[in-house]
Formats: C-alpha cells, sequence, structure tokens
C-alpha cells in the first residue's frame, strides 16, 4: 500500500479590515433559556476545518509512515539493492540472522563489531592482519612428482586452524627460504603443489634435497577474505637478476604494503631467494654462492597492499 500523503494547505481565518480584529456573534435567547451564538463576522479567507477526522489521519499516516511499497520482503532482492529510500522486511533481516549461524552484531559507539561463536568481538571495517608460521626445512621424497621432480611435505602447517579451507594467494601465502643449503644441482624450480589441514606439500625440479619455507596467513577468518580488502600485484624477476627492489611508488594506488613473499618459481628458478618487506618497500635477493648470486630463470613475488 502507498504510503498516504496528509494535505499541506491548510489556512487560517482571515477578518475583513472593517472587524477591527474582533470577531462579530449575534446572541438569541431561546424558549427554553439558553441562548444561541452566530458568528456575524465578516471574512476575507475562511479558514479549514481541524477536528477529529484530520487528527485521526494524521495519527494514522504517523503510524504507517514508511512506505510500504519501498519494504523489501525478497532475501536476494535486498542483497541486490543499493539504492537510498529501502528498508528490510522482517523475512529477509530474519534469513540474514539464521545465515550469520549464530554471530551477532554490537555497536560500541561509532564503531561495530561481529562476535561469533568465540565469543570474541572482531571489529567491522579492519584489514585484516596476517601471522607467519615457519615450518622450518625437511627433506625431498625423491621423484615423487617424476624424475627430478621431488616432493616436500610439512606437515607443521596443522598448527594453522582451518588451513585446508583456506586459499593459496589469498588467506596465505609461501616463502622459500634458506633452500641452497643442501642443493645437489644449480638449475632449481620450487612451487606450491596443494595443502589440506595436516599438511603443505610442495615441489622442486632438479634436485633440491632440503627445503625451508614460511607460510604467511590470515589470523582472523571471521572478517571477511583479505581480497574485500586487499590488493595484490605480480612483479616476475627476471634470470640474472642479483637484487630487486620493488617502491611504493610502483604500485599504482598502494598507499602501504602489508606484505610481500614468493607464490612462484621458473623452471631454474634459483634456490636461495630471499623476500623482505616493510611499508614502503620491497627487496628481493639471490644470497647464494652459485651462479654469481643471481636469479637463474624467472620468479613471481606477489605483493599485498592497500
Amino acid at each position: 500500500m502507498a504510503k498516504q500523503v496528509l494535505p499541506t494547505n491548510f489556512m487560517d481565518d482571515i477578518l475583513n479590515e472593517s472587524m477591527n480584529g474582533k470577531r462579530r456573534w449575534i446572541i438569541t435567547q431561546n424558549d427554553d433559556g439558553t441562548y444561541t451564538f452566530e458568528d456575524a463576522t465578516t471574512y476575507d479567507q475562511l479558514g479549514n476545518t481541524f477536528g477529529q477526522a484530520q487528527v485521526n489521519e494524521m495519527n494514522k499516516a504517523i503510524n504507517e509512515s514508511v512506505d510500504q511499497a519501498r519494504v523489501i520482503d525478497d532475501y536476494k532482492t535486498l542483497a541486490a539493492v543499493n539504492q537510498n529510500g529501502f528498508v528490510p522486511g522482517a523475512k529477509p533481516v530474519a534469513q540474514l540472522i539464521s545465515d550469520l549461524g549464530g554471530c551477532s552484531l554490537e555497536q560500541d559507539g561509532v564503531d561495530f563489531y561481529i562476535v561469533g561463536a568465540d565469543a570474541v568481538r572482531k571489529k567491522l571495517g579492519e584489514t585484516p592482519e596476517y601471522s607467519v608460521l615457519d615450518c622450518g626445512g625437511v627433506d625431498f621424497k625423491e621423484h615423487e612428482f617424476g624424475q627430478w621432480h621431488h616432493g616436500y611435505h610439512f606437515t607443521k602447517v596443522s598448527e594453522i586452524p582451518n588451513f585446508g579451507s583456506m586459499v593459496h594467494g589469498k588467506d596465505f601465502f609461501i616463502e622459500v627460504y634458506n633452500g641452497g643449503t643442501n642443493q645437489l644441482n644449480a638449475g632449481i624450480g620450487v612451487s606450491y603443489v596443494k595443502h589440506s589441514n595436516s599438511e603443505l606439500v610442495m615441489t622442486s625440479v632438479n634436485g633440491l634435497k632440503g627445503l625451508y619455507v614460511k607460510v604467511y596467513y590470515i589470523n582472523n577468518r571471521a572478517i571477511p577474505a583479505p581480497s574485500s580488502f586487499l590488493k595484490s600485484i605480480d612483479f616476475t624477476i627476471a634470470s640474472g637478476t642479483a637484487t630487486k627492489n620493488i617502491l611504493l611508488a610502483d604500485i599504482p594506488d598502494a598507499g602501504e604494503i602489508v606484505c610481500a613473499g614468493l607464490v612462484s618459481r621458473g623452471w631454474e628458478g634459483w634456490n636461495a631467494l630471499n623476500v623482505t618487506y616493510t611499508t614502503e618497500s620491497v627487496t628481493i635477493t639471490f644470497s647464494t654462492s652459485n651462479n654469481s648470486g643471481n636469479a637463474y630463470g624467472s620468479e613471481i613475488v606477489r605483493v599485498w597492499y592497500r
């Protein structure tokens, strides 16, 4: 039902100038001894009647002040509408509460928080931060993925809650470090294979005996995925590079660097690649005595920023 529109053109009585601002009345005595008053005023304008009917109309309109045509009772429609002036009905709100799965929203001043099953308040709108887990080093499973393609299984990742549900390159990324201490051959490429709640599997080409990795992971999964807040950009490190510096100015629309790390290696990616970063720069070095300390194949380093 459409919202009731009340009149806005009410008028007052306007007395004629000859009345000198005073109304005139004729008083007539009735047979029963009472008196009747009759208005004898001359008016230039007669005002509107304002009584019970008008008051009731006004109160009814106030009670129904939400335009029923702008109340959204469908959950999918509510998610799609981004215009001002629309309000959710009870049905989609109940569905939203159900979908929150026991979560509740709280307000503290101008800040809003979501409270999950762990009863911990998490501030909405905050950029998620990352924690790091040093998985140390593991020896290879020789030829696990074909000739010269060795496997490395890191079980320490089981310490990361719900690691198997995380997305590589979005919820977590991998830094390979100190990989060059146990090399058998110079042409070595290291890459991600798969992960679960209990292990992270990596592979290399051409005989890296021991592999060392750190895993950077989002530490608050109750906050929406980091892609909602962070952006990322990939830089390819060309073969022959000894040191690569990435500055904040090299990244379009970046205000600060949040984190950075290796996400992919070329077939002949040099093993001793190190990535360090601050809020304003990223430094990639190839600190090994072999190959003159240079990259031997193309490496891809991803930088997350906001």
